[in-house]
C-alpha cells in the first residue's frame, strides 16, 4: 500500500491533511463527518477548496472495521479507492493500492 495522505483527527471528529503523490500537486483535504438516517449515506464527505471530491464509509469485514475513502473528480481517469488507517507513528494515513488484474490474482 502507498500512503497518499497524512491526516490528523480534530476534536469535532473531522480529519485534516494533505493529499499528495507522484504527478499530483499536494492539496489540503478535510474529511467532514456527515449525519444521516440512511445506512447507505457516507460517514464523511471529502472536501478540498470548498468542493466535494469524495466520500468515506465505515465498513466491517471478517478482519475488523475500516474506513473506505473514495475520491473522484473529472480530472481523474477513474475513482481512487483508499483506506483511512491509524498510523503507528502519529495521526492517520490514507492508503492506496493499485487494483490487480484478474489474471494476476488468479495466478497467485
Amino acid at each position: 500500500m502507498t500512503t497518499i495522505a497524512k491526516l490528523t483527527k480534530q476534536q469535532d471528529g473531522s480529519f485534516l491533511g494533505t493529499l499528495s503523490g507522484i504527478g499530483l500537486q499536494p492539496i489540503k483535504i478535510e474529511l467532514q463527518p456527515v449525519t444521516s438516517e440512511s445506512e447507505k449515506a457516507p460517514d464523511y464527505l471529502v472536501i478540498s477548496d470548498d468542493m466535494e471530491i469524495g466520500a468515506a464509509f465505515h465498513r466491517e469485514n471478517k478482519r475488523g472495521e475500516y474506513t473506505l475513502v473514495v475520491l473522484d473528480s473529472p480530472a481523474l481517469a477513474a475513482p481512487i479507492f483508499s483506506y483511512l488507517r491509524k498510523s503507528v507513528k502519529a495521526g492517520y494515513t490514507l492508503e492506496w493500492e493499485r487494483s490487480r488484474r484478474r489474471e494476476q490474482k488468479d495466478a497467485e
